[in-house]
């Protein structure tokens, strides 16, 4: 089913983080954007994304969460990034959180999970035939890449 991507809104909305006064999200959503895909599965998607920048993407020092989530268009698909400006990943690491049961440092942030949000991610971006990378976000922090094939 074609899924506009205002999904994207509607995702933030869900997650609550808005309200949160420790939350600042910059929003960069480019209007149009289609792709097609099991609704339950994108919303799932978006928010194993945002919970998981919600827990590890804090600045440490403050508490504090800067998110910015942009979705935009590339060449063939619609691209949704979600970056924070927490303590970040390793790159050796990063691919490591794409599989099933892996988590980041519970020690250091004192989270506690299953470690399935990411690898679930990586999961549905494969059946809408797109993909799921984590980069690291200058100057710090985690960017969580979601490409899906766009609905013409």
């Amino acid at each position: 089913m074609r899924r506009p991507f205002p999904m994207v809104e509607s995702a933030i909305e869900a997650s609550r983080l808005q309200r949160d006064a420790t939350v600042r999200i910059d929003r960069q959503i480019e209007t149009g954007v289609h792709v097609h895909g099991l609704t339950v599965e994108l919303a799932r998607a978006l928010a194993n994304l945002l919970t998981n920048a919600d827990r590890y993407g804090r600045d440490p020092e403050t508490g504090q969460l800067d998110l910015t989530v942009r979705l935009h268009r590339s060449a063939h698909d619609a691209v949704i990034e979600i970056a924070d400006r927490g303590p970040g990943v390793e790159a050796d690491r990063r691919e490591q959180l794409l599989r099933p049961f892996v988590r980041g440092d519970a020690a250091r942030t004192g989270v506690t999970g299953t470690g399935l949000g990411l690898a679930i991610v990586a999961r549905i971006a494969r059946m809408h035939g797109g993909g799921f990378q984590l980069l690291a976000h200058s100057p710090r922090g985690l960017c969580a890449t979601l490409s899906l094939p766009l609905s013409h």
